[in-house]
């Protein structure tokens, strides 16, 4: 039983995984335990299905599949809702060290709170729902 679980805990990833995993393979791909991984598809909270022993009977025991390329594709999506901060990572890998100045952030993506330039807030998604 010690053998078994030391090899689960060294699963590595040699190449390109497939749209569909188990959760071994998916838990390490996405960066989560097994267990952690399976508590979130069990709450809805990741794309993947139970593949039951019994289709029929909702209380059959079976194996989770992790849907990896719904995964990847939120994860594409997921830049474009974020604020214009959080774009101001690419600062740090495109500093030009010869002028020592880092890229200039807009204007318009900045408000004035007390003579100090602040951040937009990030609208809610009631806010932008209902187009406010």
């Amino acid at each position: 039983l010690l053998d078994l679980l030391e090899k689960q805990s060294e699963l590595m990833l040699d190449g390109p995984i497939a749209e569909v995993a188990f959760l071994e393979k998916a838990a390490s791909y996405v960066g989560l335990t097994r267990k952690a991984l399976e508590t979130a598809l069990r709450r809805g909270e990741m794309p993947g299905h139970k593949k039951r022993k019994n289709p029929e009977d909702e209380s059959s025991g079976g194996r989770w599949i992790f849907n990896v390329k719904a995964w990847n594709k939120l994860a594409d999506e997921l830049p474009e809702l974020e604020p214009p901060e959080w774009h101001h990572w690419k600062d740090y890998w495109t500093y030009d060290r010869r002028s020592r100045k880092f890229q200039q952030v807009k204007k318009e993506d900045c408000l004035k709170v007390d003579g100090r330039r602040v951040y937009k807030p990030r609208k809610s998604k009631l806010e932008q729902a209902s187009g406010n």
